[in-house]
Formats: C-alpha cells, structure tokens, sequence
C-alpha cells in the first residue's frame, strides 16, 4: 500500500469534511422522516382519529435525533478506521460515504414507517436494525474489510441508533443510560487515543521520509533532463533546411515541456523544505500534500518528457543527416573522407586530420565519380582498386580515366 496520503481532487476525507457531510445528511435523513411521519399523520386524520397517538409523537421525536445519530456515526467511524489503520480512508471517496449513511439513516425511516403503523416500538427498532444494519455491514466490507464490518461498524450503528432510542423511549432510566455511554466512550476514547495518536506520528513520518526518498530520486532524473535540455538548445543553433521546420518545430515543444516540468520540481523542492522546516502542524500538513501531490504528478510527466525529448532530438539528428547525404555525394571532393571536413579540390591532404585526400576517379560511361579513400589502403594496394566497379552503371574502372 501506498504511503501517500491524501491528494487534492482524491475526495478522501478528513474528520471536518466527515462531519460536515454528516450533518448534512442527517439534516435530509430529519426532512425525510418528517415527511413519513406528516403522511402518516394526515392518514390518521383522515380516518377520523381523536387526537394523535403518544406513539407517532414518539416516532417523530427519534426521526428528529436521527442527524445526531449520523452525526455520531460518522465520527465514530472515522475514529475506528483511523484507529485500525491510519490512512485506510485515504481512498474513501464521496460516493462511499453517501451510500453509508443512507444505509445508516434507514433505520430511522423504516421505524418512522413501522410506528406509523402502530407496531409496538421494540418491533418497528427490531425490523428497522434488520433491513439497515446487515447493509451498513455489507457495505463497510467492501471498504475496509469483514472483520471491521462486523466488529467494528455493526456494534457502532447499534451504539448510535441506540442514543436515538433511548433519547426517546428510555423512560425513566434514560439520565442512566446516557449516562452509562457517556462513561463507556470516555472509557474507550482515554484507553485508544494514545495508540492512535502514535499511529499517526508514525503514519506522518513515513510519509514524509517516503516523500523525502521520491523528491530525491526526482532530483537526480531531473539533473538528467537539464542535461538533455542543453542538448536539444545546442542541436537547435544549427540551421535547418526547409524539410527538417517540422522535426525543429516539434524538438522546440518539447524542450519547452521539459523545461516546465523542471519548473515543477524547482516548486516541489521549494514545497519539501517548507515542509521540514516550517513550524506550525497545519503548515507541514498543507505543504506535505501539495508536495504529495507534485510527486505524483512528476513521476508520471518526468520520464514521459525526457522520453519525447529524446525521441525528438533523434529524429531531428537523424534527418538531418539524411538531407545532408546527398549534398555532400554531389560534392564529395570538398569534404575529407576521413573526417569530413571541408576540403578544396587542389589539397592533397586533410587541413584537419592530415590524412590524404581521396583519389578520384570517373567513369568514362556515365561520368560518375568514385572516391578512393587513399588513407585505408595498404602500400602495394593502390593498384588492385582498378578493378572496382562504378555505383551507377557498374562500369569497370579498369577503363575509367
């Protein structure tokens, strides 16, 4: 598993936005039973009934509890999952969420139905918890796993679902057994926010010792994409002929888009330092994910760049010297054949090299010229290259002159 932690645009959640959207939902999941709880009101209104029953004021206190409850859940959840795994909802997205709590909230509105209905109150909370809770479970399985589901999600939508309840139904006992939970999470909370807060430094610095590695190993591929982009500027001085402005074109866009992409890693360094040195947590936590999110987007533009760097400059070199071919085979005594650089018809030897220059000798058929390349023969071989050929029209040149 990755030890990257959240990135921008990912929808992972912090605890804020958790409860933020939390509130929200428990907000609709109030609307929603409020609007169950109203029809069933008219339709005893309807029917003729006296007076609303105790029970249908009941239900319509709990659907009212019911963002609390969410509220709860949501937090709760959020504390489990980083108390098991730090990072675990990294990935968790906004989708995820939603589907949870709507699972979570059906429970209030099932017994908003159910109580409706006059069925007794511990049966309408028995049928509620049966439709909602098995698909509260089904579906945390499928973000972090079974074991959690069962043991972590399932008693925690009990525990939540049951402050609605007895906020309403307890009676007489219910100062107790508010009571009684609120020693229980105080209880829970001193035991488990230890190892939790451990977790998290020990989360937090493997992340930054990660990010340190990977902005490391970017500095070095980065040094190389320097090197190449000096390159490119010194094949792009040399003039090109008109065939060759498409390739130069293209070579130019992507030095530019190297050059960028350094700019990115001059902003990520910058990033990485303020975040080992600056001194407030929230500033090492912004600037941990925006260099997070650098990293990420470097190691997949940093190699892409350098490659279609390369690719260009290749094929820029490479037609070059194919536009160059026929204009030195045109003239091929202007240039020495062992170095190739420039040379009137008169030398005999290379200015540059000092090798001899080559023995010209043209075809009386088709006045094509060979160039023997003095310099590679042998003493005593001069005389065997007269039974070579003419390139054109394989004329000896025994008969040349």
């Amino acid at each position: 598993m990755s030890n990257a932690p959240r990135r921008h645009g990912s929808d992972g959640f912090t605890l804020v936005e958790l409860l933020i959207v939390t509130a929200i939902l428990g907000l609709l999941a109030v609307f929603a039973s409020h609007a169950v709880v109203g029809l069933a009101d008219g339709v005893m209104v309807r029917s003729a009934a006296p007076e609303i029953s105790p029970e249908l004021s009941q239900a319509a206190q709990l659907v009212q509890l019911a963002g609390l409850a969410i509220l709860l859940f949501g937090a709760g959840f959020w504390y489990l999952v980083e108390l098991r795994q730090p990072g675990s909802l990294d990935q968790f997205r906004l989708g995820h969420f939603l589907l949870l709590a709507s699972t979570f909230s059906l429970f209030f509105i099932v017994f908003a139905v159910l109580d409706a209905r006059e069925l007794s109150p511990a049966l309408a909370a028995g049928i509620a918890a049966a439709i909602s809770y098995p698909l509260v479970v089904l579906h945390v399985r499928t973000i972090v796993g079974w074991h959690f589901a069962i043991c972590g999600a399932l008693p925690l939508a009990a525990f939540t679902t049951g402050i609605a309840v007895n906020g309403v139904y307890g009676g007489e006992l219910r100062g107790l057994i508010f009571l009684g939970m609120l020693c229980a999470v105080v209880a829970f909370l001193t035991w488990t926010y230890p190892r939790l807060s451990r977790a998290i430094e020990a989360t937090r610095s493997t992340q930054t010792a990660d990010l340190t590695r990977r902005t490391t190993a970017l500095a070095a591929l980065t040094l190389r994409v320097r090197s190449q982009i000096a390159q490119a500027k010194q094949v792009l001085r040399q003039p090109d002929p008109g065939e060759c402005q498409g390739l130069r074109s293209w070579l130019e866009q992507r030095v530019e888009n190297a050059a960028r992409t350094v700019d990115d890693f001059e902003r990520l360094n910058s990033v990485h330092n303020r975040m080992l040195y600056v001194a407030s947590r929230r500033g090492q936590k912004l600037a941990r994910l925006t260099a997070w999110d650098l990293v990420i987007e470097l190691d997949r533009k940093m190699p892409q760049a350098q490659a279609a760097m390369e690719k260009a400059v290749h094929s820029l070199v490479s037609l070059r010297e194919l536009t160059e071919l026929p204009a030195r085979e045109q003239a091929p005594g202007h240039h020495c054949v062992g170095c190739g650089h420039p040379a009137s018809d008169e030398s005999h030897y290379c200015g540059n090299c000092g090798r001899p220059s080559a023995e010209r000798r043209q075809c009386l058929r088709c006045a094509h010229v060979l160039h023997l390349p003095r310099h590679l023969l042998q003493p005593g071989e001069h005389d065997r290259t007269l039974d070579t050929h003419c390139h054109c029209c394989g004329e000896p040149h025994a008969t040349a002159g």
